[in-house]
């Protein structure tokens, strides 16, 4: 279970407890909204140890979910609960404090996201500016915040039209001060949410009794005169229209999406609408669905559960709607996430945009409002019926929003049709070069028949060359003979002549639309390609038989193949498939790896059934028996229909009968008041000695007057009185659960094995059920617990269902760790010792690898260690490559600063004791590989060879304090011979 902590709102450095945990908060939860909301709600009792310190502007530490840890949220509310004792406290992602970040007048941003995010925060006023932004988006852009939307930085992030997350896209992430723009925040998940079979959701079911099935399109379209004309389409269905109870139609206007002076076909509508179901997912319901924490552990297994488990804001699951057998993708758009469970509580999958439905209404009200103004005004904008693009009407360039945007720009009498595309408004028509390109196509069809005039004449010429060389033609010289020729709109046609066969081929550069024939001695070819409409057919022909393969851009292909082996029809789009397989023993009909129809089994999947001559048929319905004699001595009747026998009743002895008309069947024990009925879809049976039993449905149920038990689909559960167990089933084994009506120490739940009396055992066993399987018990014998294994490599582990996270607390009075000699640990209180109270009494710490022994808790405080005696291990044998040191001991303890501080963490606790030591970074030459410990070892060894440097500086100045004392005394001797010779020298004077 995670911590919440408080904070004061001058806060700092969070990597402390600050002002203690909110260890008696209920319920907290934090909310996440995609490119929204982001807050935390808890309930906090008044008698609580930090009532007091719940005040606004203070500060709560908490994880958001599996990736957000240690999110701060500001305290903006804190309120009296709804429960008795309690105030609601409601705290808002420190993000928010960008809405106190305000904004001058007027700022342009531009560039990539990355840029406009950080120049929205450097024109805030003021010095807070503690964000630090960051985008993967690279798109180039811009746009101008006012003061009349754009108020504060928050603002400007996004929630306003013309804001950073409108003009580049994109999905937020916000971790603390951190803001991160992503392209694509989440990921693809494995997981697929099952809608419709456990799962049912009332705003969802609205969503999918809204869904358009079908398309309806229609455009406007005006003539030379301006006589307005309505051009239809036909209705098309989505390939799941026939999934639904009935067609829902939208009618689609797609007089922007068609040729300006071009009368829009049928045709063409037709397939503006078939890519318009493409492009929007019509017939596919939209999706808005609330998951609670029992609605995921109901549609998913163990396996997905854990994925869905592990999702956050932004990630896309798979969607299947069982009842229509439809497959989407929906992403998480916001998470509720329990705090002390670690888990969601709530998880919302849907679409971010609008619903389908009012973004037609909005495009449709658009366009009318637009239309009716353009005859007034000289410049108009609508959005286009793609719902993205802008599209603009008049004579004044205006300021495109998105590549794609589209402007009809009116220049007296003609208007110019033309689309943005990112640098410059492009012209798509000019009605104003009509003349000049009939000029131009004029010119250039001359340029074309002098062309041609001079091929002919080289022809000419080289036919007589070959000639007067001994060939009769060119055909005969070169094998083949090339004849090009183009029509006046531009088309090529193009007939080639081989040696073993011909191509012939006609292309129109336009429309990049082609058809070739092939022909050689092994067989023809056909093939037609329209490259606009992503369509190509194929036909080929040899001897064998031949093959009709068609595709489009989308991957759907049909082929038909016939052979003097078999008759092949199919159909794929992707994997899915239908196909029909004919040949001289079998009809086949296989079906997206179902096989409906072969040789030797039928197997009919329809709703009206079939008429089938002669079968073995598993289940027969005896309304469809129209005709006919059944001989009931040559019939054995085993399922019966008793629909058919409405009236009497069916008696025997002892009691027994059927009543035809009440349906009520009773059988009686003879001589006993043991009987059991049949009435409707109820079985019951009664018996003086053991109670009733019932059958009803899918339940049984067992009562003696005193206790109960029934088993259901769910459930087994034992009843007394209003007392109940609940034993459920669960994909991994069961659960036993208290009833709905328990109270008391009947809440409670617990699994009693009572053995045979003293010296007996009671235990659970676990087995993987393989032959030489790994085998575990638990087992109690008198006042023992013991953790058995099948072998010496067993263990105990305390982890998350992954086991990549171990985790979890164990408590007990004492923990003993020996192996079977008796030698080994018990843990006590807050002491380690040695089992052995005699002998060899050493306990031995092993990190791994090139670890160390660190005495420090999580939050990175360190500790003291108290001991008799520190030893440092410095034995020969352990050692390699031993030579004397010849540095300076005594200069790296004269480098060496001594320095007073205090402890940080001792500060944080309220102590001032003031410290006398080395700082490592300063002290390189006794400081550990990472420049944050000192090596005491290292300190001592330097501080022994500096003592012996000073004690041969001794030994030294005391040879030299000897020398000079022999020399002093010489001296002294010196001077009173002097004085006596000088004296005698004196007297002789």
């Amino acid at each position: 279970m995670s911590n919440v902590i408080l904070y004061e709102s001058t806060a700092t450095d969070f990597f402390n407890q600050g002002l203690g945990p909110l260890t008696e908060a209920k319920d907290p939860k934090v909310t996440e909204v995609g490119n929204g909301e982001f807050y935390i709600e808890l309930d906090y009792p008044t008698t609580g140890r930090l009532f007091n310190q719940l005040k606004n502007g203070n500060l709560i530490k908490s994880d958001a979910g599996h990736e957000l840890k240690d999110q701060r949220f500001e305290i903006k509310r804190v309120v009296k609960s709804m429960k008795q004792g309690y105030v609601s406290v409601y705290a808002e992602h420190i993000s928010n404090q960008a809405l106190d970040i305000a904004l001058p007048a007027n700022v342009t941003l531009s560039g990539s996201a990355q840029t406009a995010l950080q120049q929205a925060q450097s024109n805030g006023l003021g010095t807070f500016k503690p964000f630090t932004m960051s985008s993967d988006i690279t798109t180039t852009n811009s746009t101008t915040l006012s003061i009349k939307e754009f108020k504060n930085l928050k603002q400007a992030l996004g929630g306003v039209e013309g804001s950073i997350l409108d003009t580049w896209g994109g999905e937020y992430k916000f971790d603390n001060y951190h803001i991160s723009l992503f392209k694509k925040r989440g990921r693809q998940a494995n997981a697929m949410i099952a809608y419709g079979r456990n799962l049912v959701d009332l705003e969802q079911e609205e969503n999918i009794m809204n869904t358009f099935t079908s398309v309806y399109p229609y455009a406007v379209w005006r003539d030379k005169d301006g006589a307005e004309h309505i051009i239809e389409g036909s209705v098309i269905h989505s390939d799941h229209a026939d999934k639904y109870p009935h067609y829902k139609v939208l009618p689609v206007d797609f007089t922007l999406e068609v040729e300006d002076d071009t009368k829009p076909t049928a045709t063409k509508l037709n397939q503006l609408a078939t890519a318009y179901i493409e492009n929007n997912d019509i017939g596919i319901p939209e999706v808005s669905i609330r998951l609670t924490h029992l609605d995921l552990s109901k549609t998913l297994d163990y396996k997905e559960y854990a994925e869905v488990e592990k999702l956050n804001v932004f990630d896309e699951v798979k969607i299947y709607f069982a009842d229509f057998d439809i497959n989407t993708t929906a992403k998480i758009v916001r998470i509720v996430w329990n705090v002390n469970l670690e888990r969601y509580d709530e998880i919302e999958v849907g679409k971010v945009r609008a619903s389908l439905s009012d973004r037609i209404n909005t495009i449709g009200k658009q366009i009318s409002e637009a239309r009716k103004e353009a005859q007034d005004a000289r410049n108009v904008s609508m959005v286009a019926a793609n719902g993205v693009n802008m599209v603009f009407f008049g004579p004044d360039e205006p300021t495109a929003t998105k590549v794609g945007d589209r402007w009809f720009m009116e220049d007296g009498q003609y208007t110019i049709s033309k689309v943005w595309d990112g640098v410059i408004w492009r012209v798509v028509s000019d009605p104003r070069l009509s003349d000049q390109n009939a000029q131009l196509i004029s010119e250039q069809k001359d340029q074309i028949d002098d062309m041609k005039l001079d091929v002919d004449y080289s022809r000419d010429q080289l036919q007589q060359t070959i000639a007067n060389s001994g060939f009769t033609d060119l055909d005969t010289a070169f094998g083949n003979v090339k004849t090009l020729s183009e029509q006046s709109d531009g088309r090529l046609t193009l007939a080639e002549q081989f040696f073993d066969g011909f191509r012939n081929t006609a292309f129109d550069p336009s429309t990049g639309q082609l058809s070739l024939t092939e022909q050689t001695i092994n067989g023809l070819q056909d093939t037609v390609s329209d490259p606009v409409n992503g369509l190509e057919t194929r036909v080929t022909t040899i001897a064998d038989g031949f093959q009709v393969l068609s595709n489009d851009v989308d991957g759907l292909e049909a082929q038909l193949s016939v052979t003097n082996e078999n008759v092949l029809a199919r159909v794929q789009k992707g994997d899915v498939y239908s196909q029909l397989l004919i040949d001289s023993r079998n009809i086949l009909f296989d079906a997206y790896d179902r096989i409906m129809l072969s040789a030797n089994k039928v197997v009919i999947d329809a709703s009206e059934g079939a008429f089938i001559t002669s079968a073995i048929i598993e289940s027969l319905s005896a309304d469809k028996i129209t005709a006919g004699t059944i001989d009931a001595s040559q019939v054995n009747v085993i399922n019966l229909d008793a629909s058919r026998i409405s009236t009497g009743i069916i008696g025997g002895s002892a009691g027994n009968s059927w009543n035809m008309t009440t349906g009520l069947l009773q059988t009686v024990m003879e001589g006993t008041n043991t009987r059991a009925e049949l009435n409707g879809g109820v079985i019951r049976s009664y018996s003086d000695k053991y109670g009733v039993a019932e059958i009803n449905g899918g339940r049984i149920d067992f009562d003696d007057g005193t206790y109960r038990v029934g088993v259901n689909p769910t459930n087994i559960y034992f009843a007394r009185g209003n007392n109940i167990r609940n034993l459920y089933w669960m994909s991994e084994g069961l659960k036993i659960q208290p009833g709905p009506f328990n109270s008391g120490t009947d809440l409670n739940t617990s699994l009693h094995f009572i053995g045979g009396g003293t010296g007996s055992h009671q235990y659970i066993q676990f087995s993987d059920n393989a032959t030489n399987g790994i085998l575990q018990r638990i087992t109690a014998l008198d006042r023992t617990l013991w953790i058995q294994h099948a072998n010496n490599r067993g263990r105990v582990e305390i982890s998350n269902y992954n086991r990549d996270e171990f985790s979890g607390d164990l408590y007990l009075g004492s923990m003993i760790i020996k192996d079977a000699s008796g030698n080994g640990l018990r843990l006590v209180n807050n002491r380690i010792e040695n089992v052995n109270r005699s002998g060899n009494r050493d306990v031995m710490i092993s990190p791994a690898g090139m670890g160390n022994l660190l005495v420090k808790d999580p939050q990175g405080r360190w500790y003291g260690i108290h001991a008799y005696a520190l030893y440092n291990q410095s034995s020969r044998k352990i050692k390699t490559n031993i030579v004397d040191y010849d540095g300076s001991g005594l200069g790296a303890v004269n480098g060496l600063n001594v320095v007073e501080y205090n402890m940080k963490q001792d500060l944080a606790r309220g102590i001032n004791e003031r410290k006398v030591g080395f700082i490592a970074e300063d002290s390189p030459c006794i400081a550990s590989k990472d420049m944050e410990s000192i090596d005491s070892y290292k300190l001592t060894t330097l501080t022994v060879k500096a003592v012996q440097e000073l004690s041969a500086k001794y030994d030294d100045l005391t040879f030299k304090l000897f020398d000079y004392d022999y020399k002093i005394e010489n001296l002294k001797s010196e001077v009173q011979a002097l004085k006596e010779e000088l004296k005698q020298l004196k007297g002789a004077a």
